[in-house]
Parts: structure tokens; sequence; C-alpha cells
């Protein structure tokens, strides 16, 4: 399948700050990553702006790029959203949901579980993130649906932020499997109460990791450290 050049550098780039190696903060200069991908500034320059309006990277005028830092606001707002939006995917599909969608609830949360097993962290996101979007994907809203997909790389960031410290993140105490319980009795209020439960403690995490972050961030200034994107 054809990509154009500029989405194929955006999913580099975009792959190496949802696993680390772009961390929160670093310097995200066009010729060096032009360098790095061997190809001109233009297509870096598009998929640097392409993730900026997803939420992932941020810029100013007069200074380069730089991977976008999440902060307790912003983590506040991306959770009240996507809590808001799968909640309402939940209340409004529950009625109408089959055999078939709720197998493949099972087999998105058990090819999550084999991901986390394996250490494959980023195929552990995705599967993550897919089990999200099936919530969301029960209202058989596309509008909706659209919302959700245009904050899934915000969503991407925090949970793989949150799995770096704590691998098993998406499946700890089996939070999934409730939501996919209570769906299976019909029990919508049971299902929503799961899901905001999971979300609650996901944010719970992530503020752990940025207290983590911020701690490590502090001794690397007094040592005179800075991080720019590793070529």
């Amino acid at each position: 399948m054809y990509r154009e050049l500029w989405v194929v550098v955006r999913d580099e780039i975009r792959d190496l700050i949802i696993s680390g190696e772009l961390a929160s903060g670093d310097r995200l200069i066009e010729d060096d990553l032009a360098a790095r991908f061997h190809v001109s500034r233009g297509p870096v320059r598009t998929a640097l702006m392409e993730l900026e309006r997803v939420g992932l990277v941020v810029s100013s005028p007069r200074k380069s790029s730089q991977v976008a830092t999440f902060g307790p606001d912003d983590l506040d707002e991306l959770y009240e959203l996507i809590m808001g939006i799968e909640s309402f995917g939940i209340s409004r599909g529950v009625e109408r949901l089959d055999d078939a969608t709720l197998q493949e609830l099972y087999g998105v949360q058990e090819s999550l579980e084999r991901a986390e097993a394996e250490g494959d962290r980023l195929g552990a996101v995705e599967h993550d993130l897919d089990f999200h979007r099936h919530l969301c994907g029960l209202a058989s809203n596309r509008r909706l649906q659209a919302v959700w997909e245009q904050l899934s790389d915000q969503m991407r960031f925090v949970i793989a932020s949150v799995q770096r410290v704590d691998p098993a993140v998406a499946t700890k105490e089996g939070e999934h499997r409730h939501i996919i319980e209570a769906l299976a009795r019909g029990d919508g209020e049971a299902a929503v109460a799961a899901l905001q439960e999971h979300l609650e403690i996901a944010r719970a995490r992530m503020s752990d990791v940025r207290q983590a972050v911020g701690s490590s961030e502090t001794d690397e200034s007094r040592m005179g450290g800075a991080r720019v994107a590793p070529s």
C-alpha cells in the first residue's frame, strides 16, 4: 500500500515519541530528523505539523518544535473527554450489543495480554487503544468516533508513558475484563462504572509517572544536562 513520504516520516517520529526514545520536551530539529530518515526537510516539516495538530508536538515561531509535555490540567482534560465519549458509547450501544461484538472485545483483550506477556510494548499500546476504540464504536456515531480518533495519539503517548513504569497498566486487576463482563450481562451502568474506575486508576498512575519524571528532570537540570533529538 502506497503511503506519502511525510506519512512514513510522521509514523516514524510518532513511534519514537510513543516508545520514549524522544521524551517530553525534546527538541525536534528538522535538519537532524531529515538526516536521520534520509529525506529532505519538506516531509519532516509536514510530519511535524501533523503531529502538532494531534497534540504530540508543540512549536513556536522563534523556536524549534518540541515533544509535547502533558501537565496535570492536560491529563485531566484528556481523561475527562475520553471518559465522556466512551461512557456515551457504552450507554448507547449496550442494548444492541451482540455476541460477535463481545467476542471482538475479548479477542482484543487477549491480544493485549499476549503482547504484554511477550514484552511488545508498542503492540500492547495499540491493542489497548483498539479496546477503547471499540467502546466508543458501540454508539455507532461517526462524528463521535472521529473525535475519539483525534485524541488517540495523545492517549497513545499517555498509555506508553505509564506502561514504561508499569508494564501491566492496561490489564491490571482485570480492569478491561470487568467492563466486558458487565457488557455481557447487559448492565450498562456497571460497564460505565467499570470504565470510569479503570480510567481514574490510569489517570492516577500517570500522575505518579509525572512525579517520577519530574524528579529525574530536576536531577538532570542540576547537572546541566539537556536532551535533544537523537540522531
